[in-house]
């Protein structure tokens, strides 16, 4: 499988989650338009990937002699643990399908929760006094959700710009919305997950019918290889996606520029109209093609990668917990990177453990430091920005 790319806002901080109360429609403020996304690779530090891979192949090269100059006896051995290093592989696929097949089997049981989900979204149905008081937090007073707001509430159908709030909040991809792509994303009305028969899995955005194109539903499917990796997990094969049918001169994937044309033998010029790409949420669904002679192209594997990985967002981070991310509250649980911030408790109970212990007062200048370090670390929210 591709491994998981760390994709990373340039600024290296995250904004505040915005949200239609406090992201006006009218205004034009925030962009999100592509950046270039920035992957660790391995040669992020100052070390030479050549010079890398030269000490790689020479461990590989020493390592095999080493191994080809044991006795034989040793040898007959290793040759055992292949085996069993066969045997284990072999159940190791079995668990990955059998576990493929149990998302297959959970996935129908989260339908009529998403399904529910996308009638209160578009408006097509209210919620039951019962179902907002399961929603409401313990503790809180129930009778101020239900208290009325006001006559023009009931003008508002459903939870405007649902979709779009949540996928901004989702970092991997806000950094893939302009604010062109956000006008036709106000119109998305859902998100589903769907799993394939063969292994994989197709992502589904379903419109109303709005002014950019007359496809009612945009999927993009990922497909595995039938064979697993070298960690026993199915590896990303490809990706398809759907042609967008674009209403004329609605195509947010390019843009139209003007340009002037000189003739080499009148010297007269004119002005004509070319159309040229440009970075839109769109191009999501023409992902790159691998072909037989690019398995050398780092550029491509990159863009593979980066384009699995977007898949896997909308599957593991946005579908499940849409809601979350839409108020934020999804935001409180991943880092500035947008990964899962897993360390604070850890710093937490090292804070802790370090305030159970004092030196002598001949030090009292060294401790006032270390209790400032201990309370920066019990409260690394005060001093990360987001």
């Amino acid at each position: 499988m591709v491994e998981k790319v760390d994709i990373k806002n340039r600024s290296g901080k995250m904004s505040a989650a915005p949200t239609p109360q406090n992201t006006p429609s009218s205004a034009n403020n925030t962009t999100f338009g592509v950046k270039e996304p920035q992957f660790k690779t391995i040669d992020e530090g100052d070390e030479d990937l050549g010079a890398i891979d030269g000490r790689l192949d020479s461990l590989r090269h020493r390592t095999a002699q080493r191994v080809s100059e044991l006795p034989t006896p040793v040898q007959k051995r290793i040759s055992s643990l292949k085996g069993l290093q066969k045997e284990y592989s072999s159940l190791e696929l079995q668990f990955q399908r059998e576990l493929f097949e149990l998302e297959k089997t959970f996935a129908k049981k989260y339908g009529p929760l998403f399904e529910r989900r996308r009638e209160l979204v578009h408006g097509e149905k209210e919620p039951s006094e019962e179902e907002i008081k399961k929603g409401v937090p313990e503790g809180e007073d129930i009778s101020k959700v239900l208290e009325e707001k006001g006559q023009n509430d009931q003008r508002m159908k459903g939870i405007p710009e649902f979709w779009l709030t949540a996928m901004k909040n989702v970092l991997s991809l806000s950094e893939m919305i302009t604010p062109e792509d956000e006008k036709a994303l106000r119109h998305l009305i859902d998100v589903r997950l769907v799993y394939m028969e063969k292994p994989g899995f197709q992502v589904q955005f379903e419109f109303e019918e709005n002014p950019f194109f007359t496809n009612k539903v945009l999927t993009k499917s990922y497909y595995y290889l039938e064979e697993t990796g070298a960690s026993n997990v199915f590896m990303y094969g490809s990706a398809k996606g759907d042609e967008i049918q674009w209403h004329p001169n609605a195509d947010l994937t390019v843009r139209t520029v003007v340009k002037k044309q000189r003739n080499k033998n009148t010297k007269q010029t004119r002005t004509v109209k070319v159309s040229e790409p440009r970075d839109s949420f769109f191009n999501f669904f023409n992902p790159p093609q691998m072909e037989d002679d690019d398995e050398e192209n780092p550029e491509l594997d990159e863009l593979l990668e980066l384009d699995y990985q977007i898949g896997e967002d909308f599957k593991e981070k946005l579908i499940p917990r849409a809601v979350d991310w839409f108020t934020g509250e999804a935001l409180e649980d991943y880092d500035e990177f947008g990964d899962l911030d897993v360390e604070d408790d850890d710093e937490d109970a090292e804070s802790s453990s370090n305030e159970n212990f004092s030196d002598s007062d001949d030090d009292s200048s060294e401790n006032e430091d270390e209790d400032r370090t201990a309370h920066s670390k019990q409260n690394p929210a005060e001093c990360r920005q987001q």
